[in-house]
C-alpha cells in the first residue's frame, strides 16, 4: 500500500513538469513538497489545472482526472473482488 503511494506520488510529479513544459507554464517551486504534504491531488491538481489552462479548460481537466480516478478506484475494487470471489477459500 505505501509502495503504491510512493509511486503514484513519483508518477504525479513527474507528468507534473512534462505537462508544464508542454503549456510553457512555471512550476511552484516546492510543487513535490505540496503533492506530499497537502492532500495533493485534491488541492494541488485543480490549482495547476485553473492556472495553466484558464478556467473552462482547467475544469474540464478537473473533471477528467475525476472520472479516471473513479475508474481506477473502481477497476481496483472489481479486481480485489473477484480476487476474494475466486481464491477465498
Amino acid at each position: 500500500m505505501f509502495i503504491d503511494l510512493v509511486a503514484i506520488v513519483f508518477v504525479l510529479i513527474f507528468w507534473l513538469h512534462l505537462d508544464a513544459a508542454e503549456h510553457n507554464v512555471r512550476l511552484w517551486r516546492h510543487i513535490g513538497i505540496l503533492v506530499v504534504i497537502c492532500p495533493g491531488p485534491i488541492v494541488v491538481l485543480p490549482i495547476y489545472f485553473i492556472r495553466s489552462r484558464g478556467w473552462a479548460d482547467g475544469l474540464i481537466a478537473c473533471g477528467k482526472t475525476l472520472v479516471f480516478v473513479l475508474l481506477q478506484q473502481g477497476l481496483e475494487f472489481a479486481a480485489t473482488w473477484l480476487t476474494v470471489v475466486l481464491y477465498w477459500e
